[in-house]
Order: C-alpha cells, then structure tokens, then sequence
C-alpha cells in the first residue's frame, strides 16, 4: 500500500483470515485443495485518496503477494477497495472530519 497506493507505511495493518478450501467454490466448481484456495481481501481507504489507476495496481499487487506467498489461485480471489468518507473515519479517537489538515500536520509534529 505504501508503494502502490502512496500511503504512510505506519497506519497501515494487514489481517488474513484463512478459510477451509472445501468452502470455497470459483467459476461453479469446489475448490478441494489448498493450493487451490482463493482469498477475499479488503482494503479500506479514505474516499478520494486514490486514483482508479492507483487501485487497480493495488489490485495487482495485492494478488501477486497472495500467489507468492500463499499460493493461491487467481481466478479464485475477490478484492475489495472500500472507500471510506473521510467523516466515517477516526484516529486515536478523534474523527478526521473534525480536525482541519493544519491540525493534524500540527499534532504530527507533536508525536
């Protein structure tokens, strides 16, 4: 994400839920081995922040990632960019709507 979509390394988390292939269908057939196994992944960003260019090569990215190190099957992946309004969005408690681009660059030079 800190390549591809720009984002500050630091805020962002990954979390990867492995699911039992034998759940999973793609294109009408059962996935029945784990190499095999597809991956849903979301990706949440505040609304805006990224191009469709941007997103896509997240898109890319993200599924080459998961081929490489999980060996899945491409075809057998959903990813999804949520995009977030910037007013449904908080920090350290705080909305991001409610603070001004000068006080979030003030407290960033504060901690």
């Amino acid at each position: 994400m800190a390549k591809v979509m720009k984002k500050k390394p630091e805020p962002v988390s990954v979390q990867i839920t492995m699911e039992n292939p034998k759940l999973w269908a793609a294109g009408r057939n059962r996935i029945v081995a784990m190499e095999d196994c597809g991956v849903r992944t979301r990706i949440d960003v505040t609304e805006g922040t990224n191009s469709t260019v941007e997103k896509e090569g997240m898109a890319v990215a993200t599924t080459a990632v998961l081929d490489e190190v999980l060996g899945i099957n491409p075809e057998a992946s959903d990813i999804v960019i949520n995009e977030i309004p910037g007013v449904s969005r908080g920090k350290g408690g705080i909305m991001l709507a409610s603070q001004t681009k000068a006080d979030r660059k003030a407290a960033r030079k504060v901690g």
